[in-house]
This record gives C-alpha cells, structure tokens and sequence, in this order.
C-alpha cells in the first residue's frame, strides 16, 4: 500500500472531534489578518516568533489542545 492511502486509514478515537475551537498564531497580525481575513476563523493572537503555536479540537467532552 503506498503512503497516501495508508495515511489516509481511519482512526479510532475516544472521544468525537465536533470542529476547531481556536488557532493560536504569532506574528504580523495585521498583515496576517489582511492577507487570509479573520471573519470565520477562531483565532487567537500570542506572542513569540511567527506560525501556527497550537490549536484547539472540539469535542463532545471538552477541548484538546495541539502545541
């Protein structure tokens, strides 16, 4: 099987993602704000050097966070 079908297998979970509470981003957030918009993203702004420093799933129980 190559790599892209196997990564593309079911997961089994505990728990239901429902969707995305939150991306936390650092950086330029004017220009990251003109660039991509902001109207339907849950973002948060922190600081530190610039990317993508966690996000938060969803779930029927409560929210994991991703750093």
């Amino acid at each position: 099987m190559s790599l892209c079908c196997a990564a593309q297998r079911p997961a089994d979970h505990r728990v239901k993602p429902v969707g995305i509470e939150y991306i936390e981003l650092a950086g330029d957030r004017k220009a990251t704000e003109e660039w991509m918009g902001t109207e339907a993203l849950p973002l948060r702004w922190v600081e530190g050097p610039p990317g993508i420093k966690a996000v938060g799933i969803k779930t029927e129980s409560g929210t994991i966070v991703m750093r």
